[in-house]
């Protein structure tokens, strides 16, 4: 299920109060050990501070590769972008 992809923690669960609040530090600038500080339950699989950021920007990347193609192939969006037009050669 592509709802596991929102399972930051990889504990087999979504939960607001952990990887809802590891986005949030993660898009807030959060990063090293105060990423996850007091925010991984015990039944985290996914520990360590570099696998945390390397899923979490892994998910950015792939949110901006859908937006990109969702603004590159509807017209309106393309022709009000106030993206650079480099973006849909």
């Amino acid at each position: 299920s592509t709802g596991f992809l929102l399972d930051i923690d990889d504990d087999k669960s979504i939960d607001a109060l952990t990887d809802g609040l590891l986005i949030l530090r993660y898009l807030f600038g959060i990063r090293g050990e105060n990423l996850s500080s007091n925010a991984l339950p015990p039944s985290a699989e996914r520990i360590a501070v570099r696998e945390l950021e390397e899923y979490l920007q892994s998910l950015i990347n792939e949110l901006l590769k859908h937006f990109y193609f969702l603004i590159a192939s509807t017209p309106i969006l393309r022709a009000t972008s106030i993206l650079k037009p480099s973006l849909f050669a």
